[in-house]
């Protein structure tokens, strides 16, 4: 005997389980579906201090690659002051050069130089990116003019080439200070890009 053609035949289909194994709640049953969890903002900050943690647990050397997240932030941190004074100093330059005033273009030179070199000092001594030539060159420069300039108001007679060993003296004790500085600081890297 045939079976009736009539006949509804059940769907077989496993019911869906929510998290945990349990079933899903039915919808009118008046209970509110569980809420989609917020995904967690993370700021900056939070993201440097992550790198720089990980970078301090890992167990193999430090990367040489220097990522921007570390880069260290100067104490008036919101303001761009060393941006701006590097800005200044570019505009004063440009317009000594075009009005041909010598006060100007060593004007716009000595903020260049100096910002430039704040933010140089900045990163090299929190382990950032090494800068230990170009920090020593300028030590060993001012050590040498201002020696040449001592001399030459004190008048005394002696040649202007002696104070080259003296840069060069300067420039080397320098050199492997702030190489061991950046090494301590840097988690063993003697440099960083």
């Amino acid at each position: 005997m045939a079976p009736p053609k009539n006949k509804k035949r059940r769907s077989r289909k496993r019911a869906r389980t929510g998290p945990g194994g349990a079933a899903p709640k039915a919808e009118g049953t008046g209970a509110a579906p569980d809420p989609k969890p917020q995904p967690v903002k993370v700021t900056k900050a939070q993201r440097a201090q992550k790198a720089r943690e990980t970078r301090r647990a890992a167990p193999g050397p430090p990367s040489v690659k220097a990522d921007r997240s570390e880069a260290p932030k100067p104490i008036w941190h919101p303001l761009p002051i060393t941006e701006g004074l590097i800005l200044v100093g570019i505009v004063v330059a440009a317009i000594g050069l075009f009005s041909q005033s010598t006060g100007l273009v060593l004007g716009g030179l000595a903020l260049l130089v100096l910002s430039s070199l704040e933010l140089a000092v900045r990163e090299h001594m929190a382990g950032y990116r090494s800068h230990t030539s170009l920090i020593s060159a300028v030590v060993a420069m001012v050590c040498a003019v201002g020696l040449g300039l001592i001399l030459n108001v004190a008048d005394i007679g002696l040649p202007q080439w002696p104070l080259l060993f003296v840069a060069i003296f300067v420039f080397a004790g320098m050199f492997r200070v702030l190489r061991l500085k950046f090494k301590e600081r840097s988690g063993g890297l003697t440099y960083r890009v």
